[in-house]
């Protein structure tokens, strides 16, 4: 029974290992993705300003508009920035969260089977030992009081009084 249920543990912890794999690539995958849709971002977004800022030389009321939406661009861009941080540690703060979660279930896990095995060593030796000597004991006795009565019944039906020496002769 602890055989079977180390082996669903191991199975859970093996699938949750793989589950947590598959989720970190993903999220890998994702932060990779939203960093180059950032760097590209902020690409258009400094070409955007370089041609604004030629823009606000001809008209100035443009160019107040412009620095406006630089502002807002640079605040955009540094809150995708440290979103992508957040969700990157994040990541590694689960990853890490499942591995001690996997250490603490291997540590749990060991423990019980040598619990298990050292009770299994105690009852072996404190109780079926001892239950063994004592049935082989009281075997001996029944045997012994079986024979007893088998010969005092088999010496009485015939009538027959002989001494122990003259049944060793034969």
């Amino acid at each position: 029974m602890l055989a079977i249920f180390v082996a669903v543990t191991a199975i859970a912890v093996g699938l949750q290992s793989v589950f947590m794999t598959i989720a970190a690539r993903s999220i890998l995958k994702l932060i990779q993705k939203l960093e180059q849709r950032v760097d590209r971002f902020e690409l258009d977004t400094q070409e955007l300003i370089d041609r604004v800022r030629k823009v606000v030389g001809c008209a100035e009321p443009v160019g107040r508009i412009a620095e406006d939406v630089s502002t807002t661009v640079n605040v955009v861009s540094e809150m995708i920035t440290t979103r992508a941080r957040d969700i990157d540690q994040f990541v590694e703060e689960t990853i890490q969260f499942g591995r001690e979660q996997a250490s603490k279930l291997d540590h749990v896990v060991t423990d019980t089977v040598g619990k298990f095995e050292q009770a299994t060593e105690v009852i072996q030796k404190d109780v079926a030992q001892p239950v063994a000597e004592i049935s082989s004991i009281v075997q001996g006795i029944r045997a012994g009081i079986a024979y007893l009565f088998s010969r005092k019944a088999n010496a009485t039906s015939r009538g027959e009084n002989h001494s122990d020496e003259e049944e060793l002769f034969i």
